[in-house]
């Protein structure tokens, strides 16, 4: 006569041989049981044993079998998971958990064939939980999730298939879709950028390269995150690798040209090399060498042309500076390949002061192998190294004369004092032209004013331009608007290297003009911009005088 199984409060207290009582022999019946095609009957004196001991690797063992051969899947992975646990290696249930997952798959498939969504959610996350490495059954429970209108899950699931697979697309997609609608701007680019990187993304060149400079320049937007810079290297790299020279018609390629180069500025290893700064070589405007001396406690003014401007705005430029500064100052002009011929270019600009500084280099144009690329086509000209001249001097001016330094273009025009922008921004290491019209990496930094403080903030700012400047137009090709893109990239590098780095904002209403104008007209700008084709005959007899 046996004794029938009665469940308890609690398990029974183990005897003193150890271990529950009748349990092999148990275990042993609902084996023969399951053998036999009795697999439920087996089912309910197993779950009896797991009662009294829920992590008992041999029970839970039998449970899973007999969950299989009642063709119950879903608990089937439920008991393996339980072994797991219970820390059983997976090596020691191979067989098991082979046969385990193709009935699982076999059932989700049936499932969703008949339209059952929440049970075919059951079925996935339990594969899901059970073989956390399965990408495909992690995607299909981030589906069901999402077909359920379970937003919290199916991102969890999400964020799981792409811990095992960065670039999958519905993954990203969701969490996309999911920040945008919770108004989160740098999760729903990061995810965005991501869905770029996927293979089987666009394959058309020009296409590939607009939604690539496009997802750069939303994660350029606002300081990145730790987790961005690898993601930005990855952008980067994907847009070098576009082939652009397939067949195109004529009016895009330079388009293809011109996006691929813009995003290979936004590459952080630009950041990286490094080359000695030149020391700067000062002469006064009788030509005589500059002694490091005292300067006025004021500002720095700095500009750079080649002999073209010089001739074109030299003159302008040296006259609103040197009448309109309400503060003691000195005014460098640095004269891009002017090295051996400066008295010629003094004499041509023909002004003499003493707050005036001349500085010059060996820059030869025609030496030049690396393309420069705009919207439309390659320049004749290397307006890149022309464009980045300034910059790249500024940081040793900076060091060499410790003044504030106020980095302008040479065709812009100084129309009142700035003592009280140096008062207003006295807290900054840095003041850039944010354009705030334009959030396209390449344009959303304006090159046309800089002003950096001698501060380690400020020197740290140009050290990290000149590195991004120089290493950028060494490389084959470079973009028209590197200089705005260094600008850009310099700021993240500073915020990630040095988060106390103080960033201030020109007025873009007051200080500097982003808007171009043709003409010459009464307006608020401290500086005024005067931009390509602008009309030098409209300026008035006082300015031009």
């Amino acid at each position: 006569m046996t004794v029938p199984l009665r469940v308890q409060d609690g398990p029974p207290a183990a005897p003193a041989t150890g271990g529950v009582p009748l349990r092999a022999p148990l275990l042993a019946l609902a084996g023969a049981l399951a053998r036999e095609g009795a697999p439920d009957r087996a089912r309910l004196l197993l779950d009896h044993l797991a009662l009294l001991d829920p992590a008992d690797r041999d029970v839970l063992r039998a449970l899973a079998e007999a969950a299989l051969a009642a063709g119950d899947p879903l608990a089937a992975l439920r008991h393996l998971r339980a072994l797991q646990l219970a820390g059983e290696e997976f090596a020691a249930h191979a067989s098991l958990a082979q046969a385990a997952h193709s009935a699982a798959v076999a059932a989700y498939n049936a499932l969703r064939a008949g339209g059952a969504v929440a049970d075919c959610a059951a079925v996935a996350d339990a594969l899901t939980e059970t073989f956390p490495g399965d990408v495909a059954a992690a995607a299909a429970a981030m589906e069901c999730r999402q077909a359920l209108g379970d937003a919290a899950t199916a991102a969890a699931r999400a964020r799981r298939v792409l811990a095992l697979q960065p670039l999958h697309p519905g993954a990203n997609a969701l969490l996309a879709d999911q920040a945008a609608a919770a108004g989160d701007a740098r999760g729903e680019a990061a995810a965005r950028a991501r869905l770029l990187l996927d293979p089987a993304g666009p394959a058309h060149p020009v296409a590939r390269l607009h939604d690539l400079h496009a997802a750069i320049s939303r994660l350029l937007l606002d300081p990145l995150e730790e987790a961005d810079w690898p993601l930005l290297s990855a952008l980067a790299g994907a847009a070098a690798q576009v082939d652009p020279s397939i067949p195109l018609p004529e009016a895009l390629r330079p388009w293809a040209a011109h996006y691929q180069a813009l995003c290979i500025a936004a590459d952080p290893a630009l950041l990286t090399g490094d080359t000695a700064p030149a020391a700067p070589h000062l002469v006064g405007g009788d030509g005589r060498p500059w002694q490091p001396a005292p300067l006025p406690p004021g500002p720095v003014f700095l500009a750079a042309a080649d002999a073209r401007y010089l001739r074109l705005y030299g003159r302008l430029f040296l006259r609103s500076v040197l009448r309109h500064a309400d503060l003691p100052c000195t005014v460098v002009l640095h004269a891009i390949g002017g090295a051996g011929r400066l008295a010629e270019l003094q004499a041509m600009v023909g002004i003499e002061d003493p707050r005036l500084l001349w500085s010059a280099d060996g820059f030869d144009p025609g030496a030049v192998t690396t393309l420069c690329q705009d919207a439309d086509g390659p320049a004749r000209l290397p307006l890149a190294h022309f464009q980045c001249a300034r910059f790249v001097v500024a940081e040793q001016l900076l060091h060499a004369l410790g003044r504030p330094l106020l980095v302008a273009d040479i065709d812009s025009l100084l129309q009142r004092g700035v003592a009280d922008l140096l008062a207003r921004h006295a807290g900054d290491d840095v003041v850039l032209n944010r354009n705030d019209g334009s959030p396209q990496f390449g344009s959303r930094f304006t090159a046309n004013l800089l002003l950096a403080q001698p501060t380690e903030g400020g020197r740290r700012f140009l050290a990290l331009l000149r590195r991004h400047l120089q290493a950028a137009l060494a490389a084959p090709e470079v973009t028209r608007w590197v200089d705005q893109c260094g600008l850009q990239m310099a700021w993240q590098a500073a915020l990630r290297q040095a988060p106390g780095t103080r960033f201030g904002w020109f007025d873009t209403a007051r200080d500097i003009n982003n808007v171009m104008y043709r003409s010459w007209q009464p307006n608020p700008f401290r500086f005024l911009s005067l931009f390509h084709g602008f009309d030098l005959a409209s300026l008035p007899a006082g300015i031009r005088d």
